[in-house]
């Protein structure tokens, strides 16, 4: 009998306008080789047998950037991934776009590769609601309030709090109680804001491009070093140079 173990469970979301991305056209590649997941409604893949250890997953699709995500299988519970593929020049636009143009230079050289992190602006608010949430812990009393758009949970998120800040993925956020995919590393009090984020990576020559629905402030995250930069987005059109 052949057992199937769920390795990773991954949901891909639209990147401008938040909404699931159903399997229709999706094209999935792990390690470098075409794989077939389990596709499931609301934008869910699922990848199952994979061995233990470090794996890259590439994704692409008609009118979007190819999005690539590094991620480790253990022997535990299934690696939950929240992804947004960006969009490419001929993707459709149904509403104005506000367009970020960043490039990221480190001794003076620019840094080809590198994974950013972008916190998304939204109308919408989520903090710790309670004295403080433990390193450690998974599940803690959350403040949520909704504006012109919903939170868009699950998802990935950015708890901002200087030299402690850390990308978290929320996996819901019901009764005023948030659930973690996985424990905080770090402590942090109430108040502290729960901002959207998607993944970014650079080209060859240091840049990337990041485009939103709204104007607003732009935090820009690298894991192992902290929020490297915050930045006001015009409308339209911004640009700047990041030297690390």
């Amino acid at each position: 009998m052949i057992q199937l173990h769920v390795s990773a469970v991954c949901q891909v979301r639209d990147g401008f306008t938040g909404r699931p991305i159903e399997s229709a056209g999706l094209r999935c590649a792990l390690d470098g080789a075409p794989v077939r997941a389990v596709c499931k409604p609301g934008g869910y893949l699922v990848l199952l047998n994979l061995s233990e250890g470090p794996h890259r997953l590439s994704l692409r699709r008609a009118g979007f950037k190819e999005e690539l995500t590094d991620f480790s299988v253990s022997a535990g519970s299934p690696e939950k991934l929240y992804l947004s593929l960006k969009p490419a020049e001929d993707y459709v636009f149904r509403q104005e776009a506000v367009w970020l143009h960043l490039r990221l230079f480190e001794e003076k050289e620019p840094a080809a590769g590198r994974a950013l992190w972008l916190t998304v602006p939204t109308a919408s608010e989520c903090r710790i609601a309670q004295e403080a949430a433990e390193a450690g812990e998974d599940e803690f009393r959350i403040f949520c309030k909704s504006a012109a758009e919903p939170l868009t949970v699950p998802g990935t998120f950015l708890i901002e709090d200087g030299k402690d800040s850390e990308i978290v993925s929320l996996l819901f956020a019901e009764e005023e109680t948030g659930k973690l995919a996985a424990p905080l590393v770090h402590r942090h009090k109430r108040s502290k804001c729960l901002l959207p984020a998607q993944q970014f990576r650079t080209d060859r020559d240091g840049w990337l491009t990041a485009v939103f629905r709204s104007g607003g402030t732009v935090d820009v995250y690298e894991d192992g070093r902290g929020t490297v930069d915050t930045l006001e987005l015009a409308e339209s059109r911004t640009e700047r140079l990041i030297t690390l």
